[in-house]
Formats: C-alpha cells, sequence, structure tokens
C-alpha cells in the first residue's frame, strides 16, 4: 500500500541558514508548538549544517550558533505532542561519527536523515550510519545532496543497497536548485522502480522551479516533500509551507493540516527572520549547478582579480561543465584563468548621460515643494513597507540647503527645509492616498494646512539634534586631546546654534580655543563657509551650518585638512524612530482591555507580558515573582481567554 503524502516541515533546520543559526530555543519552542499544533507529522531540528555540527573538526569556521542541538531538542521535546521530531547528520570522516546517534534518543526523536554526499554515497564505511541508526529504532531517510552529480542509473543502485540494509525513505536533494521537473521524475522512478523505499524531494528555489519539482516529484509517485515557512532556507530558500499545503491539499493530500493555523504561524514567524530579497548570486550558482558552499570562496577569487563576481561564477561553471570535471572545494586554476579572462572588470565607470540624469534628479530634489517631497517619500516608503515620516524644519538649519532621505528597519524618512514662517509649506500636490504616514515638525512650525489633515502630527527641536550630532562628531575626533576651535568670528556671537555646541562640548569638557595661538592639527568649527583661516595638514573642519562652501571644501583638501559634517541622517532617524514608537505606544494603551502594556504600571491582580498577541516571556506581575516563559503563556492565556493560542 502507498504511503500518504506528507510534508516534512524544515523550517527549524533549513531555516536556520537565515538567520545564520541564531534561532533560540525559545524560537523552536514556539515554532515546532505551532507546527505540531497545525498537523505536521515530521518536524526537522537543530543546526542547518546537521547534527553534531558545532562539534566538528572537519569545519572550523562555522558561525556560532545560538544554542547547542541539544538545547533545541530538549525546547521541541517539551512542546510537541503529536509530530515525530527528527534530525539531519552528515555522514563521513570528519563529520558526526555513527555512534553519536544514541545522544537523539533521550530527546525522543524519531527520525533521522543521513545526508551523503555523491563521493559517500556507497562507501562501506558510509553505510555502517545506516545499521546503527536502524539498530537504534530510529526511521531512516538518506538524503542523496547533489543528486545531479550522479546518472538517475547509478542513484538506483546505490538506493538498493540502502534499502537492503533498512534504510525507509531515499530522498532525491536538488542543492544547487538547478534541476528542472523531468529530470525531478527520471530519478525518483529511478530509485521508485528498484526499491521498496519510501521518495522524498528536498528543493531548492534558486531556478524559481522548487514548487514546480515539488509537484512533478509528487506526479512521479513521491510520497515526502520537505518546506520552510514562507520559503526561507539556506540560498533562495525551499517550497514554501504556506503553497505547498495549499497545492497538496488541493490534490487530496494532507488534509488534516490546518490551513488557518499555518498562516498565522508564517505571520507570526516573519519577526524571526531576516527579511530580505534573494540574492542574485543564487540565482547564477542554480543555472550553473554549483552548489552554495563553493560559492564564498570564489567570489573573493573575483574580487581579488577585480572580475565581476557573478559573471565570474557564471563563467567558472560553464568551464567546469564543458570540461566535464567535478565540483570540488579545490579550484583548477586553468578554470580560474579561462573565467577570469571571460569575465569583465568590477565596478564599471557610469556613462555621462547617467551621471547627468542623476545630477537632474539631485537638483529636483534640492528644490522640491512640501508637495512634491511627500510624493518622493510615499514611493519609496511604499516599495520598501516601511512607515513613511516627512520631516520639516527651518530651511535656514538644513545642511547645504539639500533635501535629506533617511531610513530605518521600520521608517523611511526625508528631511526638507521650509521658511521659518511658513505653515509647513505648499501642500497644493499632497494628495490623500500619498500623505505621509507620520509628520514631524520643528518647533518652529506650524502643524500645516488642511491637505496634510489626518496625519500624525509629532515635534522635536532640529537645532537640538545638528548640535547633538556635531558635539558626538567631535568627541569621536578625539576632541578632548586634540585644540577644539570657533572659526567664524565675530558671527559666531549671533550664531544661536554654535553657543548650543559650545554649552554642550564645555559640559562634556572640551574646551575651545582660539585658532590662531594654536599649533598641530586642529579640530576646527565651522557654522559658514567663509572666512576660514589657512589650514595645516591633519586639520578637520567640521562644517555644521547650511552653506554650500564648495571652493573652501577644494581648498582645504588641497592644504591637506578634511572638511566633514555631522552625520544628521542617523541622529533624526534615532529621534523620529523614539517619537514614532512613544507615539504608537500611548495609542496602544488607550484601548488596552483585559491586559497591561509593558509601558503601563500594573496594579493588583496584572500581569504584564512581552506581546499581547502571541505572550512568550512574563515582563511584570503584582506582586513580582519569577516565571519561566511556559507559565506566563498559561497565565496569559487566563487572561486573555484563549487568544494567546495560534
Amino acid at each position: 500500500m502507498r504511503t500518504p503524502l506528507q510534508i516534512l516541515e524544515t523550517t527549524l533546520r533549513d531555516g536556520t541558514y537565515e538567520v545564520d543559526f541564531q534561532f533560540t530555543p525559545a524560537d523552536t519552542a514556539f515554532l515546532a508548538a505551532g507546527l505540531d499544533q497545525a498537523g505536521f507529522e515530521y518536524i526537522e531540528v537543530c543546526h542547518g549544517n546537521g547534527f553534531g555540527t558545532n562539534r566538528w573538526t572537519k569545519k572550523s569556521k562555522q558561525v556560532r550558533a545560538a544554542a547547542s542541538d541539544e538545547e533545541h531538542l530538549a525546547a521541541a521535546q517539551a512542546v510537541v505532542e503529536r509530530a515525530k521530531l527528527g534530525v539531519i547528520l552528515v555522514v563521513g570522516e570528519g563529520f558526526t561519527p555513527p555512534e553519536d546517534l544514541s545522544a537523539l534518543l533521550p530527546f525522543g526523536v524519531k527520525f533521522v536523515r543521513l545526508a551523503y554526499t555523491p563521493d559517500s554515497f556507497t562507501r562501506p564505511d558510509c553505510l555502517a550510519y545506516i545499521d546503527r541508526a536502524k539498530s537504534l529504532g530510529l526511521i531512516v531517510s538518506i538524503n542523496l545532496m547533489q543528486t545531479y552529480v550522479l546518472t538517475p542509473s547509478q542513484v538506483a543502485a546505490g538506493a538498493k543497497e540502502m534499502a537492503r540494509r533498512g534504510s525507509d525513505w531515499f530522498y532525491i536533494v536538488d542543492s544547487a536548485g538547478g534541476m528542472l521537473p523531468a529530470e525531478v521524475q527520471t530519478y525518483v522512478r529511478a530509485v521508485l522502480d528498484e526499491t521498496p523505499m519510501a521518495v522524498g524531494l528536498h528543493a531548492h528555489n534558486n531556478s524559481a522551479l522548487a514548487m514546480a519539482n515539488t509537484l512533478a516529484a509528487v506526479e512521479a509517485g513521491a510520497t515526502f516533500i520537505d518546506s520552510t515557512l514562507q520559503g526561507i532556507g539556506r540560498a533562495t530558500g525551499n517550497p514554501s509551507t504556506e503553497q505547498s499545503v495549499l497545492a497538496m491539499q488541493r490534490l487530496g493530500h494532507v488534509k488534516q493540516i490546518d490551513r488557518s493555523m499555518v498562516f498565522r504561524l508564517g505571520d507570526l514567524a516573519r519577526s524571526l527572520f531576516a527579511e530580505r530579497g534573494n540574492d542574485p548570486t543564487h540565482f547564477i550558482s542554480g543555472a550553473i549547478r554549483m552548489h552554495s558552499r563553493f560559492v564564498p570562496a570564489l567570489w573573493k577569487i573575483a574580487d581579488d582579480r577585480q572580475r565581476a563576481p557573478r559573471e565570474f561564477l557564471y563563467q567558472f561553471g560553464v568551464e567546469i561543465a564543458r570540461l566535464g570535471a567535478p565540483m570540488s572545494d579545490a579550484f583548477p586554476e586553468a578554470v580560474l584563468a579561462t573565467a577570469t579572462e571571460a569575465t569583465h572588470a568590477s565596478n564599471p565607470v557610469p556613462s555621462a548621460k547617467l551621471v547627468k540624469a542623476l545630477q537632474a534628479g539631485i537638483d529636483r530634489a534640492s528644490t522640491s515643494t512640501l508637495g512634491a517631497a511627500a510624493d518622493a517619500l510615499f514611493t519609496r516608503a511604499v516599495k520598501r513597507r516601511k512607515t513613511s515620516v516627512l520631516h520639516v524644519v527651518p530651511d535656514h538649519l538644513l545642511p547645504f540647503g539639500l533635501s535629506l532621505p533617511w531610513e530605518t528597519a521600520e521608517l523611511a524618512g526625508l528631511t526638507i527645509g521650509l521658511p521659518a514662517q511658513a505653515q509647513s509649506g505648499d501642500a497644493g500636490d499632497v494628495v490623500a492616498d500619498r500623505k505621509p504616514d507620520v509628520l514631524l515638525l520643528d518647533e518652529g512650525l506650524s502643524a500645516g494646512p488642511k491637505a496634510l489633515e489626518g496625519v500624525p502630527v509629532l515635534r522635536h527641536a532640529f537645532v537640538v539634534l545638528i548640535a547633538d550630532a556635531t558635539v558626538d562628531l567631535v568627541l569621536a575626533l578625539e576632541g578632548r586631546t586634540r585644540p577644539v576651535c570657533r572659526i567664524d568670528g565675530d558671527a559666531a556671537k549671533a550664531d544661536k546654534l554654535g553657543k548650543m555646541i559650545e554649552s554642550r562640548l564645555l559640559e562634556r569638557g572640551v574646551e575651545l580655543g582660539d585658532p590662531g595661538r594654536t599649533t598641530g592639527p586642529r579640530i576646527l568649527l565651522a557654522g559658514r563657509g567663509e572666512g576660514w583661516p589657512a589650514l595645516i595638514p591633519g586639520d578637520t573642519v567640521v562644517l555644521y551650518g547650511n552653506a554650500r562652501p564648495l571652493a573652501a571644501v577644494d581648498a582645504a583638501r588641497r592644504a591637506g585638512a578634511r572638511v566633514l559634517r555631522p552625520h544628521l541622517a542617523a541622529a533624526i532617524a534615532g529621534c523620529a524612530t523614539t517619537l514614532v514608537k512613544l507615539d504608537r505606544r500611548l495609542r496602544t494603551t488607550e484601548t488596552l482591555v483585559g491586559a497591561v502594556d509593558p509601558f503601563v504600571a500594573s496594579g493588583t491582580g496584572e500581569i504584564v507580558v512581552d506581546d499581547l498577541i502571541a505572550p512568550a516571556q512574563l515582563v511584570d506581575a503584582w506582586p513580582s515573582t519569577p516565571c519561566p516563559p511556559a507559565i506566563a503563556i498559561r497565565r496569559a492565556e487566563a487572561l486573555f481567554a484563549g487568544k494567546a493560542k495560534l
């Protein structure tokens, strides 16, 4: 009787690559509990490179994982009620020895996937892993990495011997993500024709064919497929669990899996992942069937030879294929030389037309109205899926008179200058669907026109940001040991910003000197772009005003000095982040029902958890007592009437 189709969920193994193996035991418990609750029968856990990776002697440069494999297994075992837990383990000399398989039993592990390379596929010492795993009562899967290196007949012959030794499953593994659906079907059928083992597919998406290959494998008779939440995994990832569930249920399989719970779990899990797009480098490795482990070394070689790295990788793969040579860690110099010759130089010079077009865009940005600025900001924020913050300041304070874009993990912002007497400027072309999400106004400007009605308004003194950023820069320049001088002459007396900077420096123990009476390299504070004294090599001019002293900067560089300005983008971004989060928190606490936010002092009988939707840790209680996360979740469930469940 044919084995019912199963989705083996491997977010907690293959997904660890995407976070540099920094899943914590709490992350493992959270995801494993959710996957178990959703109805998955098989869940794979532990380091992406396999159980015992941190003890390998062969691999000395692994990123240190956030926790040991044993800690992850213990965390999963504590929360899983129905699903079978398993690990992958690389076989062969220098990797985890077969004796270590017994270490899996105390954690309730039910299956082990033995990862073979093509050169270790049928070696007697590697086949011994099967005997050891079966003697321990484990379900054994053979995962043939880089399956495409061997022919279907070679794979079938090796699989036949492994089945004779008692293996239960056999996995076709598209390590480079370069196989085509028809190829996948050929390999699946070859193994099924020669063995009684259930066959699975572990696909990668380097060629955007992971789901197509999965469907092809199932059509050919495969009964195991791998997936990860939202497709997170090594290189370009794996088939997404959400799509796999939908596709398989459409075909009449895995009906026990709760779709809505899977979708919810994926949403909650996104905060654990580094949200970034797919690196095109992995598209190249898929096209030439190069495992991603070879990429870093070849990239460095290309960089050393000043070649465009991705094209170099492509040409290297093409030449290796032409010669019929196996891909290995030893890169033949003749192949490297051919790839170097066929690849153009890195860092090509932009054309004069492109430079002119960029200059035109910069000029437009420097003279934009509030409406045009809001429009550009809206476009940038939407593309990056971030909250847009339009920051309006008096134009006489904005350095160089230019608009200043800035960004954080959550915010996309733009700082523009307007006349102090304006009510946040000309908003004639700000339309309802392209307003900023937040308007950050300098204290000297009014709330503004009707066109921006409904936009939350936050306030901050821009002059304070400039002063603090300038002081930070001076201190970073070792201002306590080098002479610091003002060079604006009499104009400094009327310079409010300059006085504020001077006061803050004095508070930090930095005294200002006379530039004419100091010797050696100096730090010179300038609010204007004119009247600078004669500069000497080693001098640094910190320009905090809004002048654009191009001629003075050129002259300073010729004299061996450098001209810097405060890093305002970072200062603005930090301030905006704090204000936006504070505003959101205040708005949230006004509507809290049945729970207490960490921002609010708790009273008798109230508990405070770290997250109101999916609490994972107790933050505070009355009376205050230490409480492990599991207890915090149970108490939170009682308080929220079950809403804390996934």
